[in-house]
């Protein structure tokens, strides 16, 4: 077998494998004979048929089979030893298959460069922490009174922020009705932002049975095209106004909440450990997301469009399952994949090079996802689980493609533990709530 290697324009390289005549001759012998032994023609016994006869009618399964077989037992060897490694599917140049002549082809793919890391040891990190208090879960208290709240009539009420009104509205643009402006007997929480901007500023003051003409302009964003930036007026009949009333603190209160025994006390102890999980998470995801940021700038490599490409499709294909999950058919939103992916190729190529800079980590400092390491990432991931846990387990490992991903999570983790044991960190504390507000700016980094 003889290899060339061919460096094009970026990571684009083609790999030309040339393999000997005999090898060829050999190959087109062996599927000759068990097509002796399948074929039956008209005139010849089994076993019988004539090899010319056989090669001359069967001349093109015998060329394809036989090409299919000189790639796939020399592909993998060629790539091997010249240390090519493909970032996409080959695109293949096959030669003829001809008794007594080499057989050739040529595999044109990206290549993976190969990645040295700089700048990820004794990096300077903050880990900050916040303590949950009380005032913390009176704050998540309150939030699950305003979810249970109900809205009662009030005779008289003049409509606020915070009440309910039911209307009905005609909109029209230049007096013209418009499709989807109109409604009876709608239900609106004002303040809510359920409409567009300025609507339900006008309804505030209106009392029951009265009409309110309400303007508003169509952000010029809008989903509809043919209402983008457009002023409407929409006609409006409040019917009732009203008033919210939130729901006492007490037992019944936690048992809406979820808790069915232990009161308000155990909904409090359940809001202050969810809370002090949600911080804890807060805190390392902003450390990990310094990491990423910092080897970024130390390592501004570049990468091949066909990786890109291929997390554009991956990312594409969760937000679909994201909608099927929450009921919606993707089919129905008239969204184009490429769209789509254009839309993220900004973070899918972030998402590539760190994944090449941290794998390109794990090498160099030998960092490995130990089979300890990941029975305790299951154990942790299926203990919520309760009696199901062992089979959800069990459901985790026996595919690989599963176990892949869990191995992927750990590895990761080791790596950015790794990291932050060899660099320095400074302590810090602030209140959940500063801790929580942090934003992920995603245009620190270029991607």
């Amino acid at each position: 077998m003889e290899v060339t290697i061919k460096e094009k324009e970026g990571f684009e390289r083609a790999i030309t494998v040339r393999i000997e005549a005999k090898r060829v001759d050999e190959l087109i012998g062996q599927e000759l004979g068990r097509l002796s032994a399948q074929v039956n023609l008209p005139g010849f016994r089994p076993g019988k048929t004539p090899v010319k006869l056989l090669e001359s009618r069967y001349k093109d399964h015998i060329n394809g089979s036989v090409a299919e077989q000189l790639i796939q037992e020399s592909y993998a060897k060629a790539l091997t030893e010249n240390k090519a490694n493909p970032a996409d599917r080959p695109t293949m140049e096959v030669g003829q298959v001809v008794r007594g002549e080499d057989f050739s082809y040529t595999a044109t793919f990206e290549q993976i460069p190969e990645v040295n890391p700089e700048g990820y040891k004794g990096l300077s990190l903050s880990r900050i922490t916040a303590t949950v208090e009380e005032s913390d879960v009176d704050k998540v208290i309150e939030q699950i009174r305003e979810q249970n709240t109900k809205f009662e009539v009030e005779e008289g009420r003049v409509a606020q922020s915070g009440d309910q009104v039911k209307l009905d509205f005609d909109g029209s643009i230049d007096g013209v009705p418009f499709n989807g402006g109109k409604a009876e007997g709608h239900e609106l929480v004002l303040g809510s932002g359920q409409f567009i901007p300025g609507f339900e500023d006008q309804v505030i003051g209106a009392k029951a049975e009265s009409d309110v003409d309400v303007t508003v302009n169509f952000p010029d964003n809008y989903q509809a095209d043919h209402l983008a930036g457009k002023e409407a007026l929409f006609k409006c009949r409040i019917h009732e106004v009203r008033a919210p009333v939130a729901p006492e603190v007490n037992d019944d209160l936690a048992v809406k909440a979820g808790i069915q025994e232990g009161g308000v006390a155990k909904l409090r102890e359940e809001i202050a450990a969810k809370l002090k999980t949600e911080a804890d998470g807060k805190s390392e995801s902003e450390v990990k997301k310094s990491i990423l940021d910092q080897i970024l700038k130390a390592n501004p490599i570049e990468i091949p469009r066909s990786l890109i490409k291929r997390e554009q499709e991956g990312m594409v294909e969760q937000l679909k399952q994201e909608y099927k999950r929450q009921g919606v058919d993707p089919a129905m939103l008239n969204m184009k994949d490429e769209d789509l992916a254009a839309g993220f190729e900004k973070e899918a190529a972030k998402r590539v090079k760190v994944g090449m800079l941290l794998g390109a980590i794990a090498r160099v400092e030998s960092i490995e996802a130990t089979e300890e390491a990941v029975d305790a990432f299951l154990d942790s991931m299926t203990a919520s689980y309760g009696d199901q846990a062992s089979a959800m387990r069990k459901w985790m490992k026996e595919d690989p493609e599963r176990l892949e991903g869990v191995r992927s999570t750990v590895l990761e983790t080791a790596i950015i533990d790794w990291i932050v044991n060899n660099g320095t960190v400074e302590e810090k504390s602030s209140t959940l709530e500063e801790l929580m507000s942090q934003k992920e700016d995603q245009d620190d980094q270029e991607a």
